[in-house]
């Protein structure tokens, strides 16, 4: 998801500056999160924050099927016919 946003961020800005731009974000954003998890921990404890880490990717999931609706199989085509009848 995040290489549609930065793949044409990178193309408009040129690959030098785009790369840079990218890896100062990412940088901000690990601290950020880090921080974050700091103060969670250092307020509260570590049992929310695991409880939350552990959530996480259920709410990633969550978002990716809200995004992309419910998962079909894909329909067969002549190449992958042909391919498994060995042609």
């Amino acid at each position: 998801m995040a290489n549609g946003l930065s793949g044409p961020f990178i193309d408009s800005v040129g690959t030098r500056v785009g790369y840079a731009c990218c890896m100062l974000w990412w940088s901000v954003a690990a601290m950020l999160f880090m921080g974050l998890s700091g103060w969670l921990i250092g307020r509260f404890g570590y049992t929310p924050v695991f409880i939350g880490y552990g959530i996480m990717p259920l709410i990633a999931l969550a978002i990716v099927l809200f995004l992309i609706g419910p998962l079909r199989p894909a329909g067969r085509n002549e190449y992958e016919s042909a391919n498994t009848q060995g042609i």
